[in-house]
């Protein structure tokens, strides 16, 4: 009880705010990255398979895991979380804009689609790494896991509103 009231305390409510709301939008992201991917590869894509599509992906992320490190060690916290943000843009866009695009796509946008899609695990490894240490650097020692759990939580509950997200969208724009 005493961690609960120290985290929502005048002096930590704005950055518990922060925090949880920058883990929500993480979650949106992932939760609906990883709801939208499968569905838009079977409905879509024209140059390779679903399967095929997912094994590219998958292969391009491979790599992601070290660059993440590389970047969440070499850059600045601010720098790493910009990163962050692009990457995340990158994937959201790649999938709203040409994932969504009417079948027949033309073979570029494919291709965007494809390369928009392979940053997702770099974000991913990147998200993990930063907001596990942005809990716990930003609250006192004692109660630093409570203040990485914040982030955690709120990546669930976004990751669960997701798919409702992407359906609501479906049926407004009809794609």
């Amino acid at each position: 009880l005493s961690q609960l009231q120290l985290v929502f305390s005048k002096r930590f409510f704005g950055t518990t705010v922060y925090i949880g709301l920058a883990g929500m939008l993480a979650g949106l992201v992932q939760g609906g990255h990883q709801y939208a991917l499968p569905l838009i590869l079977s409905n879509e894509s024209s140059l390779v398979s679903a399967a095929m599509g997912r094994m590219a992906i998958a292969c391009c992320g491979v790599p992601m895991a070290p660059l993440a490190q590389y970047t969440a060690s070499m850059l600045t916290r601010r720098h790493a979380l910009v990163a962050l943000g692009l990457s995340s843009c990158v994937v959201a866009i790649s999938t709203a804009m040409f994932g969504m695009c009417p079948s027949p796509q033309p073979p570029v946008v494919e291709v965007l689609f494809f390369l928009g899609m392979s940053v997702d695990p770099y974000r991913a490894f990147l998200g993990g790494l930063l907001f596990g240490e942005i809990g716990a650097d930003v609250y006192p020692t004692t109660t630093a896991g409570f203040g990485a759990s914040i982030i955690a939580v709120s990546m669930g509950v976004a990751t669960i509103i997701a798919p409702l997200l992407f359906e609501g969208l479906k049926l407004l724009t009809g794609r």
